[in-house]
């Protein structure tokens, strides 16, 4: 799994949530839920799988078909899609989509690729850098 173009596209469709929807909070307080001044696995997943569930599921329908995976995703495998419609039936909902980042281990992976003092949380100096490192700000 392409684990920071997913982290990129989330990133970047929330930021232009935020800035369309609010004044002017800073990506990492509106992502940082519980304002711990740290992102936990639970908003790092709020982040990933909401966020990018919302720009693929096109009809707001509260389910992402094969034909909106394409579009959303057209240099992906279908069979990743596949992988996420758990229960068969040609669409993906927003829990199965959490069953499987869960299940991979999605957002373990990437707090450990941006967590420096492997706390186990993302603090607002690792999410900067990340940001400027990816050209995201």
């Amino acid at each position: 799994m392409k684990v920071i173009p997913y982290l990129r596209i989330g990133l970047m469709a929330c930021a232009s949530s935020v800035l369309l929807s609010c004044a002017s909070p800073s990506l990492y307080s509106v992502t940082d839920t519980d304002g711990d001044g740290r992102l936990s696995r639970i908003e790092v997943e709020i982040l990933l799988v909401d966020t990018i569930f919302k720009n693929e599921d096109t009809n707001r329908n509260g389910q992402v078909t094969a034909d909106e995976w394409k579009s959303a995703n057209p240099d992906d495998d279908v069979a990743l899609f596949n992988a996420r419609d758990l229960n068969g039936d040609g669409v993906v909902t927003l829990e199965e989509a959490r069953s499987h980042a869960r299940k991979n281990g999605t957002f373990d992976k990437v707090i450990a690729d941006l967590d420096d003092d492997n706390d186990g949380y993302i603090s607002d100096s690792d999410f900067d850098a990340f940001m400027k490192k990816y050209k995201l700000n």
